[in-house]
């Protein structure tokens, strides 16, 4: 038989939560299982909260079931009316969300998060890559010369007159890419 419940119980070492039927006096069901894309040699954990509108398949007796899964309503709204994407929205404000049709993968940690990477590959992050970008910039500036008599203000203003040599960036590669990344 089929119900909708809100979750009452979690039990997160066993994968199975209890329910009440608001339309059945609040009854609350034995604890069911909640079905799950892979159990056995991949593994996937994903339980609804309490307080989840969830549907529920029960036998006859009401004695034993399984969750199918939670049940969007008026009050609460999938994270995106777009069918290429796919989200998974934490309740502590973090995000992985992919959409298919930009080709944007977004992820959103909360602050005092961290990610945390682990295998033996070298992962390459973000920072490595503006770093390098960064110094290479440095670098065709710094080992830029320019005609005898004539400069560029800093300011990017008219000619300034001086002396012919090497211009220096003043860049330092560090600051300019943690700068830029916390401003992201």
């Amino acid at each position: 038989m089929y119900r909708r419940g809100l979750v009452s119980a979690v039990d997160p070492a066993t994968h199975r939560v209890r329910v009440t039927f608001p339309d059945r006096d609040g009854i609350e069901s034995p604890w069911l299982e909640v079905l799950v894309r892979a159990a056995h040699v991949a593994k996937h954990q994903d339980l609804p909260a309490i307080g989840d509108q969830v549907a529920v398949l029960l036998d006859e007796r009401e004695e034993s079931g399984c969750i199918l899964g939670a049940l969007y309503s008026n009050a609460d709204k999938p994270p995106s009316s777009k069918g290429t994407v796919r989200a998974y929205h934490f309740g502590d404000g973090g995000v992985v969300e992919y959409d298919s049709e930009t080709h944007v993968m977004r992820i959103v940690v909360p602050e005092n998060g961290r990610v945390e990477l682990a295998g033996a590959a070298e992962p390459v992050a973000l920072a490595d890559a503006v770093r390098r970008e960064l110094e290479a910039i440095r670098e065709a500036l710094d080992s830029h010369t320019h005609a005898a008599g004539l400069l560029v203000a800093p300011s990017g203003g008219g000619p300034v007159t001086g002396t012919t040599g090497t211009a220096t960036s003043g860049y330092s590669p560090g600051n300019v890419a943690a700068k830029h990344l916390r401003s992201a």
